[in-house]
């Protein structure tokens, strides 16, 4: 025989497996500029994490910020045709500009059940001598570092 406790237990857990709604798959990928590795390029760009943001059509939206490092993230979505987005951060996580002459990292994947959906970008960030970080390590920070004296676009650093 079956407790009453037992019994009332499981009739309520009953609505609540099966009104779960279970997500579908969205792979999001990236990498640097004329392929360079996420574990490399990362760091060389001081680009601490990523800001992954989508939308559907019926208006469902996501939104996961990950190590950069990593070069990939794998979240859960309903299922649709989703336009997604991401943005590189720094360590303080404020936003990195993205090279202005180029294309903004957003492209669009249809997501079901069956087949995850998959995006993959090449992050284009803004030239050594405009980017916030020190990259050739001489304790200096662009226009601040010697190298970049003559800049506005023809840098070095």
């Amino acid at each position: 025989m079956i407790p009453r406790w037992a019994l009332a237990l499981s009739l309520l857990a009953a609505p609540a497996v099966g009104g779960c709604s279970h997500d579908a798959t969205l792979h999001v990928g990236w990498d640097f500029l004329g392929g360079e590795a996420p574990t490399s390029g990362c760091g060389q760009h001081g680009v601490d994490s990523i800001l992954i943001q989508g939308n559907d059509a019926k208006g469902d939206g996501v939104r996961a910020v990950t190590i950069c490092t990593s070069g990939y993230q794998t979240v859960g979505v309903p299922e649709g045709t989703w336009t997604v987005k991401i943005t590189m951060l720094n360590f303080e996580g404020a936003t990195i500009a993205a090279d202005p002459s180029l294309p903004s990292p957003s492209d669009t994947t249809v997501v079901t059940f069956d087949t995850p959906g998959s995006v993959s970008f090449h992050l284009n960030p803004a030239a050594a001598c405009s980017d916030g970080v020190d990259n050739d390590r001489d304790g200096r920070v662009d226009l601040d570092d010697p190298d970049c004296q003559n800049d506005p676009s023809g840098a070095t650093e």
